[in-house]
């Protein structure tokens, strides 16, 4: 398949849209354009299999993974080591990326697609324009006992956000997690160990590790999922579907690989919700050279695109203690989270609210798989 810009006539742009193109994945031979007769809108294509395509961005391969071949977990390389190795990878996508399918940092694709379709959820998110979820990811011990300054940062603007904590951390540092839990905030699981295998294990395997991982945040009321360094394949998502009542693994648009599912609206996933990570990792921006006031002019740039949407803007960063975790990559987060407080028209919910919202949206809105 090749990506091409979709023909769109100005009485079928929604107006959240401003001047972005929208580009989509179509066989060759196809110039992809939309018509409206009396109201209503004609493909000539078929839109709902091109939104399954971009759901489950089917539209390219399996996701590589160069660190799930280290002969043990990479987790026990120190921090430094990994973001210099990180650094070294990824680096040449600051300049790459915004020239490569779908597009980076905004991918509107399977929004239009959704709104033309009538599946786009109507006033999502009660008395507010726009929603988000504030979300951490613990990749180890050392991860977890940064995890209470990154709480503190937020609780001091009045939200709670949701830890995504590797199982071997939570059995280990059980009264941090317990912790968190009693300050009002949520338990997500992030694997059983970070070491990026997950997506590539033999069936079998893969189910007894998701089965450990849920097992892991049971006692704490986590129900949700997301994959080491957002690693994922169409096995595991099916398989995290079995075992969780939502999964935030994937991308509405990718930095560190050309992939996303281009909405910033959760969908109905593979037998549980699919809740996108919509603003670019901490992770992601400091690998390509982001420094830390460029890292919050980029999740303004993108929030901006969210609120005219009325989606979701999910922000994912680290408690590790080289990114959001450490003092020059918290510093970044402070000022997000100031500027968000000062926002009127955005609900800041957990993802497990987001859940339970979802539940009353129209029938048919998430309807996409």
């Amino acid at each position: 398949m090749r990506w091409a810009n979709l023909d769109l006539p100005p009485e079928a742009r929604p107006d959240w849209l401003g001047r972005h193109r929208v580009t989509l994945p179509v066989p060759d031979g196809v110039a992809p354009s939309v018509s409206v007769e009396q109201g209503e809108a004609s493909f000539n294509f078929d839109p709902l299999e091109l939104m399954r395509i971009l759901a489950d961005e089917s539209f390219t391969g399996p996701m590589p993974a160069k660190t799930r071949f280290v002969p043990f977990s990479y987790q026990r390389l120190p921090g430094r080591m990994r973001y210099l190795g990180a650094k070294l990878v990824y680096f040449r996508n600051r300049w790459r990326r915004r020239h490569q399918s779908p597009p980076w940092p905004i991918a509107p694709g399977l929004d239009v697609l959704r709104s033309l379709t009538g599946r786009l959820p109507v006033e999502p998110w009660p008395a507010a324009t726009w929603g988000a979820s504030l979300t951490v990811d613990v990749d180890s011990h050392h991860g977890l006992r940064r995890a209470i300054p990154v709480a503190d940062a937020i609780e001091r603007r009045g939200y709670r956000g949701c830890f995504y904590i590797v199982g071997e951390a939570v059995l280990a540092e059980p009264g941090i997690v317990r912790d968190l839990v009693a300050r009002g905030h949520e338990i997500g699981s992030h694997d059983v160990v970070h070491d990026n295998r997950l997506a590539y294990l033999p069936n079998d395997v893969m189910e007894k590790r998701l089965i450990a991982a849920r097992h892991s945040i049971e006692p704490y009321g986590g129900v949700g999922f997301r994959s080491p360094s957002l690693l994922r394949s169409h096995r595991m998502l099916q398989a995290v579907g079995r075992h969780f009542a939502y999964d935030s693994s994937t991308c509405d648009t990718d930095l560190e690989f050309a992939r996303g599912c281009t909405t910033v609206f959760p969908f109905a996933g593979h037998d549980c919700l699919e809740i996108p990570i919509t603003l670019p990792m901490d992770s992601s921006l400091t690998y390509v050279g982001y420094s830390p006031r460029a890292i919050v002019a980029a999740w303004h740039e993108k929030c901006a695109y969210v609120r005219a949407a009325g989606g979701l803007a999910v922000l994912t960063v680290h408690s590790e203690p080289h990114l959001c975790g450490g003092r020059r990559l918290g510093g970044a987060l402070e000022q997000f989270l100031d500027w968000l407080a000062a926002q009127q028209d955005v609900a800041v919910l957990r993802p497990i609210d987001v859940l339970r919202q979802s539940e009353s949206w129209p029938a048919g809105s998430l309807d996409i798989l």
